[in-house]
């Protein structure tokens, strides 16, 4: 009798599982990367500002449910990109209904309806926006020059060591001196730290250009990737091989 009451329980779960009704109830694939851009008055100092909100749907943990990373920062002309804001998120879809609720408690919930491509919500003071998700251009691989995208990289990575120095170098030695080093000593293993540095943020930017599968001639002339190629407007907290390869040296720098 035990048998046979699994043996009908599992069968009726498979012919739910496989019902028409549950075959037509498939949600679409939300992992991307949502944005949304407010113009905002120009700083005396930085010039024209843009806020710009990134919802950064990472993977799918159920049927109707995601995981991602909401960044929000500010973009400006003469000071590059200042990050103010960043948290955790569970996504999820019914119909074309979608809701958001962040890790962090001081962000509200929030509440979409998906079109597509698009993303439709309200802000708290009511005005609507729109998170739309990047486009991603398909080439064949044989379009990619992949000489000159390495040689764009290179001329790069001048910029990006002097920038990495602005951002780490001053602690960086600081931590290293402490561990007993002297001053020659300490800049020497500062300078081959922050040059693997250099190369592990340059690796993970080639990764992202070459999934954008743009020839290189369309590439220098996408807003996306020329922010990614300029040093000035990367946000390093979220290249976690900087962490890593600090640590690999010895070295604290959060």
């Amino acid at each position: 009798m035990a048998i046979r009451k699994i043996t009908v329980r599992l069968f009726f779960a498979l012919s739910l599982a496989f019902s028409p009704l549950a075959l037509s109830q498939g949600a679409p694939n939300l992992v991307g990367l949502w944005s949304a851009e407010k113009e905002e008055p120009a700083d005396s100092r930085c010039g024209a500002s843009t806020h710009v909100t990134r919802l950064n749907v990472l993977k799918k943990i159920t049927a109707r449910a995601y995981r991602g990373k909401l960044t929000t920062l500010r973009s400006t002309s003469d000071c590059g990109i200042k990050p103010m804001d960043e948290t955790g998120f569970t996504l999820r879809i019914r119909d074309n209904k979608v809701s958001v609720e962040f890790d962090d408690e001081a962000w509200p919930s929030q509440d979409f309806l998906l079109d597509g491509n698009t993303l439709a919500g309200s802000r708290e003071d009511g005005s609507q926006f729109e998170l739309v998700r990047a486009a991603v251009e398909t080439a064949p691989a044989e379009q990619i020059d992949f000489g000159k995208l390495d040689e764009l990289l290179g001329e790069m990575r001048p910029g990006l060591y002097d920038q990495l120095g602005n951002e780490y170098g001053t602690r960086m030695l600081r931590n290293l001196r402490r561990t007993g080093l002297d001053s020659k000593q300490a800049r020497q293993v500062a300078e081959e730290t922050m040059g693997r540095m250099a190369d592990c943020v340059i690796a993970m930017i080639r990764k992202d250009l070459v999934a954008m599968s743009l020839p290189l001639d369309k590439l220098v002339n996408d807003r996306q990737a020329m922010l990614m190629l300029d040093p000035k407007q990367l946000d390093y907290r979220q290249y976690d091989c900087i962490y890593d390869t600090a640590l690999n040296a010895g070295v604290i720098i959060k």
